[in-house]
C-alpha cells in the first residue's frame, strides 16, 4: 500500500492538513459548515457533503473504494465489522483514550477535573472510541485555560498524533496493528441539563465549574429563576470575594441581580456573589 487511497470524513482538518501538504490525493466527506468543508473550498479540494442521516452515509460509504478511512469528527457510527474489503478504519479523538470517550468529551475535561489534555489516533471497531491505539500524546492543563483554549490545544495535539501515527503506519507498510487501550474507560457527552443552572440553589463553585466547562459562544450555561430577568446564557463568570460587597448584600436572596454595570451583572447565589462577565439575554424556557 505504497500510495493508499485515502478517505477523510468528519468536520476537522487534523489529518487532511498534513496529507494535503504532503501531496496526497484524498477523497473527502465533509460536514456542512465545518472547518473541513472550509479547508477543502479554500484549497480547491473536491469534497462531498455528508448526508443528514446515518443510513444514507453508510450506504454511500459502502460504494466507495478506499484503502484507509480517517475519521475526525464524524457524526455517525461506522459499522466497521460490516464493511466489506480490507480497508483500514481509523479515527482521531481529542482526548487521551480510553479516558473521555464519546461525542463531546472536551467539556468533560473540566466537569471531571482532568489535569491534562490529550489526543489519540486509533483504529476503529464496532465500539465507540475503543480500538487499538496507533499514537497518542498529551500536555498538562493549566488553571488559566478556558474551553476555547482547550479546544484549540486538543485539536493541535490531534495533528501531532496523526502525523506521528501516520509515519508509523507508513514505516510498517500499513501493517502496524497498534496497542490495546490501557486503563479504565470513562465516557462523557454533554446534555442540556448539564448546561443549565438554577441560580437560587446552585453554589458558587458549581456555577463557575459549569461556566468554565461550557463557556464558548456556541454553548454557554442557561440561567433559570433569576430576579427580574426572563433568562440569560452565561459564557464567562467570576467569583467576587470583596468583604464590603459580601456584607452589603448579605441579606439578599439567591437569584437576585444586585448590580448591572458596564455590560456585567453582579448576582447573588446560594453561598456568595458571582459576576457574569460575558453573557447574553435569551428567553429560557
Amino acid at each position: 500500500m505504497t500510495h493508499p487511497m485515502i478517505l477523510c470524513v468528519g468536520n476537522r482538518i487534523s489529518a487532511i492538513e498534513t496529507l494535503y501538504n504532503a501531496g496526497y490525493s484524498v477523497q473527502v466527506f465533509a460536514q456542512r459548515g465545518s472547518i473541513l468543508e472550509k479547508f477543502c473550498a479554500e484549497n480547491t479540494i473536491q469534497y462531498r457533503l455528508m448526508p443528514s442521516k446515518s443510513s444514507q452515509f453508510i450506504s454511500v460509504l459502502t460504494e466507495l473504494e478506499f484503502d484507509v478511512l480517517i475519521s475526525a469528527g464524524c457524526p455517525f457510527i461506522i459499522p466497521v465489522s460490516q464493511m466489506s474489503g480490507k480497508a483500514l478504519f481509523t479515527n482521531l479523538h481529542p482526548t487521551l483514550l480510553p479516558d473521555l470517550q464519546g461525542k463531546t468529551p472536551l467539556n468533560g475535561v473540566f466537569m471531571l477535573n482532568r489535569k491534562y489534555i490529550g489526543a489519540t489516533f486509533h483504529y476503529m471497531n464496532d465500539q465507540i472510541d475503543a480500538g487499538n491505539i496507533i499514537y497518542q500524546t498529551k500536555t498538562e492543563l493549566s488553571d488559566d485555560m478556558d474551553l476555547g483554549l482547550v479546544y484549540y490545544v486538543s485539536f493541535e495535539l490531534e495533528k501531532i498524533a496523526f502525523r506521528r501515527g501516520w509515519k508509523l503506519l507508513q514505516e510498517s507498510e500499513f501493517t502496524y496493528c497498534g496497542k490495546p487501550q490501557q486503563g479504565p474507560s470513562t465516557y462523557f457527552n454533554r446534555t442540556a441539563e448539564m448546561m443549565e443552572a438554577d441560580i437560587t440553589s446552585i453554589t458558587v463553585n458549581e456555577l463557575l465549574l459549569k461556566v468554565k466547562a461550557f463557556g464558548i459562544r456556541s454553548q454557554g450555561v442557561k440561567i433559570f429563576r433569576m430576579d427580574s430577568f426572563t433568562g440569560i446564557v452565561v459564557f464567562s463568570a467570576s467569583q467576587i470575594i470583596n468583604s464590603f460587597l459580601q456584607d452589603n448584600f448579605s441579606d439578599s436572596d439567591p437569584g437576585t441581580v444586585l448590580l448591572e454595570y458596564d455590560s456585567k451583572l453582579l448576582v447573588k447565589v446560594r453561598d456568595g456573589l458571582v459576576r457574569f462577565d460575558i453573557f447574553e439575554y435569551k428567553e429560557v424556557k
